[in-house]
């Protein structure tokens, strides 16, 4: 299973370069992510570096930023820069930079500050998961609750950023190697924040009390990384830890966050071991940073955060360890999560954001076997896919705006279509003439090259013409422009001479050569003097009694 080993900035495996000024305690409730680790931090107020050896296979750098610039530094593994994080906000325990997957084998990480930045750098540890070859003597040994050596009792639930109980004597216990043990738990102001205790005790022994007050996160909504009690130094070894919570519904919950054990000589790689309070040269600190020495348990009331509230489950202070599904006794039910922690973050070598700082475990759900090196690949390869995902709901929901499109344009067209036929036909029904100028029949349709008006009349006009003459009751009606207008009546001409005196300068045309043989009554000669519509005929000019020979108009030759 796979452990992180967290290094303070007081240890003297790491190497600084520059100008840089110790600090203890002086930024204990800057933000809301609980005090820096051991509450000592390093800090530079202009350019500077410090760089650290290992073995492992993930690494990550814990800082602080005091107010909304993100401070201006460059990582490097090996030689090669990796993505820092953009910072935004004054919290501590805040993820300044990353990196999963490195091969199984030595490294060397180095933050550079390239400039001074106006609150000054701050750098507060810096954690690694180590090789198998690794020794686990005298380390602090950061254990999350998805490790399976965590066992959840009735009552427990997950609750981001960890796991939280609200029912009375539920029993959480763990096995572990090492000399001491400090618990961090969290509050949440969605929460009830009654004060009330809880017990732990250590391989069967006496419990202790410590007490559980949320009161400080109803100011700033979470309260993270809360030492809830540290059992002080033990004999170095494999124990038993037991914590039984004595509240209700009503009081403040029992909460884990992480544990850390502080191991001494001889720690096995495979058990766990770890203290909040010991640094790399094994002394140990309890309480945020009280020295411990001898048995008596230390037990803090809980220290308070600053201003600044969280709306994310991936929180600053975890590292993205993965969980093993060995927590049988852990319950769902009974309690409603208003973050489920399966939300939280765990993207590799990426920006995290100021909420996200370092990124939470995975549920109890999921498996911890395996390096963090196979769960940072599988991580880039679940973001690749979901760009993948992406692009191509892109291009199907393209691809169907455009077909839809398509499908739109051709039913306006036949629906379009139907309806001009509709109209046309309803038209055509209804008796509706249509306006249609004078047709010139197929015997005007030759012309003379002389252009005399009287030598371009063909034969059947001639035979016409001969027949208006032999009538001798015709008259001859022109109709003139200024007799289109229905209201007017048509001009008589003075009989067949005039018409004939008309047709000498004018091309005209017989509509129908039978239509003057067709009735007993009398002829009319009719010569349209316009190509216009064909407007309703003068009352005089009654065809049911009379024949009417229509004339087409006639044009002079230029």
């Amino acid at each position: 299973m796979s452990r992180a080993i967290m290094i303070d900035d007081t240890d003297p495996s790491l190497v600084y370069s520059g100008q840089w000024i110790a600090d203890q305690g002086s930024k204990d409730n800057n933000g809301n992510y609980g005090a820096p680790y051991l509450r000592t931090m390093h800090y530079t107020k202009g350019t500077g570096s410090f760089s650290y050896s290992f073995h492992g296979t993930y690494v990550g750098v814990i800082g602080a930023t005091m107010d909304s610039s993100n401070p201006s530094r460059d990582c490097f593994i090996d030689g090669v820069k990796i993505e820092s994080a953009v910072l935004s906000a004054a919290e501590n325990r805040v993820t300044q930079c990353q990196q999963y997957g490195l091969s199984d084998g030595p490294h060397v990480i180095t933050l550079t500050v390239t400039a001074p930045n106006p609150s000054f750098y701050w750098f507060d540890f810096l954690f690694y998961i180590p090789s198998a070859s690794v020794s686990l003597d005298n380390a602090a040994i950061f254990i999350n609750t998805g490790d399976p050596a965590m066992q959840f009792g009735t009552g427990w639930a997950q609750y981001a950023p960890g796991y939280i109980t609200r029912q009375q004597s539920s029993v959480y216990s763990m096995d572990f190697n090492g000399e001491s043990l400090t618990w961090y738990g969290f509050y949440n102001s969605a929460l009830p924040f009654a004060a009330t205790t809880a017990t732990y005790s250590i391989d069967g022994g006496n419990p202790v009390s410590f007490t559980l007050n949320g009161v400080a996160s109803q100011n700033t909504g979470v309260e993270l990384n809360q030492i809830f009690f540290s059992t002080g130094q033990l004999s170095n070894g494999q124990h038993n830890i037991k914590v039984v919570y004595q509240g209700n519904g009503n009081t403040t919950p029992l909460s884990i966050y992480n544990v850390i054990v502080q191991t001494g000589t001889g720690a096995v790689a495979s058990q766990p071991a770890s203290s909040d309070g010991t640094a790399s040269s094994g002394g140990t600190v309890s309480s945020g940073g009280t020295a411990s020495s001898g048995g008596t348990p230390i037990v803090p009331s809980g220290s308070t955060g600053g201003s600044s509230g969280i709306s994310s489950a991936s929180l600053a202070g975890l590292p993205a360890l993965p969980s093993n599904p060995s927590n049988s006794g852990v319950s769902n039910s009974g309690l409603n999560s208003s973050t489920p922690s399966s939300s939280r973050s765990s993207s590799s070598s990426s920006s995290p954001s100021l909420l996200s700082g370092l990124p939470a475990a995975s549920s109890a759900g999921s498996s911890i076997s395996g390096q963090v090196a196979s769960d940072g690949s599988s991580s880039a390869a679940s973001n690749q896919n979901q760009g993948h995902s992406s692009n191509h709901i892109g291009i199907i929901a393209g691809c169907i705006i455009g077909v839809l499109a398509l499908a739109l344009l051709i039913f306006a067209f036949l629906f379009l279509r139907q309806r001009n036929k509709r109209l046309r036909e309803k038209a055509k029904d209804s008796g509706v003439d249509v306006v249609e100028p004078f047709n010139l029949g197929p015997s005007m349709a030759e012309r003379s090259s002389s252009h005399s008006p009287l030598s371009s009349f063909n034969p059947p006009f001639d035979s016409k013409r001969q027949q208006a003459r032999d009538v001798g009751s015709s008259d001859i009606y022109v109709r003139t422009p200024s007799s289109m207008s229905p209201n007017k009546p048509w001009r008589l001409a003075a009989g067949p001479s005039e018409a004939s005196q008309t047709s000498s300068s004018t091309r005209p045309h017989v509509s129908s050569p039978s239509s003057a043989s067709a009735s007993d009554g009398p002829s009319v000669i009719m010569i349209h003097e316009d190509s216009g519509v064909r407007l309703p005929q003068h009352a005089n000019l009654n065809r049911s009694h009379v024949n009417v020979v229509e004339m087409p108009p006639t044009y002079s030759a230029e």
